[in-house]
């Protein structure tokens, strides 16, 4: 088939065409199905009628229009689409791969392949507890409402420690200050709050 036959074969947008793979030319559709029908990039961009119209484009010029293809986004986009495609078609002959080996105890990828399943249907769980250390610089507001907080959970009957564990040592210790103070002022200024789960307390925790 000669190249005016193969451009014309991909000139049409196909209705299974992606939006990225409708966004090229005819000729840029053509060379992507090409390559990805196993043709090299010199081969590709000849099938999709780059170069001479009599076909004498050496393979050197070939293969350079195919590397200024490659360098196009939306050609880039194109093969990104049409190999999830591609990938996506293969689901129901890699179901059967799988089923074949899990019917076989026998097979050597038998163990792996049940972990694997089992990891999918049923994944563990983990629980992890993390210290991060925070450096703030709170401004009125903001530690007006920490401080409105520390009042609530304090009128509910909150231990020192659950306040601990909510506000961290230093917002509990200018809490503390501000109540015994008897003021409702903000003290501004950088501190370092340490939280030990990042959870805050709730009236369920009291």
């Amino acid at each position: 088939m000669n190249n005016d036959a193969n451009t014309n074969l991909h000139a049409e947008i196909d209705d299974d065409f992606g939006p990225a793979m409708s966004a090229c030319l005819p000729k840029e559709r053509a060379f992507v199905l090409a390559l990805l029908e196993g043709r090299n990039g010199a081969q590709a961009a000849r099938e999709a009628g780059y170069g001479n119209d009599d076909g004498s484009s050496s393979a050197e010029t070939m293969a350079r229009i195919a590397h200024r293809m490659l360098t196009r986004g939306r050609v880039i986009g194109a093969l990104a689409e049409q190999c999830k495609q591609s990938i996506r078609s293969l689901a129901p002959t890699a179901l059967q791969a799988a089923r074949n080996i899990l019917t076989n105890s026998t097979h050597k990828g038998h163990e792996r392949v049940v972990l694997a399943l089992l990891d999918r249907i049923d994944p563990p769980q983990s629980n992890s507890s993390v210290k991060v250390e925070v450096t703030h610089k709170a401004d009125d507001d903001t530690f007006g409402l920490i401080f409105d907080y520390y009042r609530e959970l304090k009128a509910l009957g909150a231990d020192r420690s659950k306040l601990f564990q909510t506000f961290g040592h230093e917002y509990l210790g200018k809490c503390e200050r501000m109540l015994a103070e008897g003021t409702g002022n903000v003290i501004e200024g950088e501190f370092t709050e340490l939280v030990d789960d990042g959870r805050l307390l709730t009236v369920d925790d009291l």
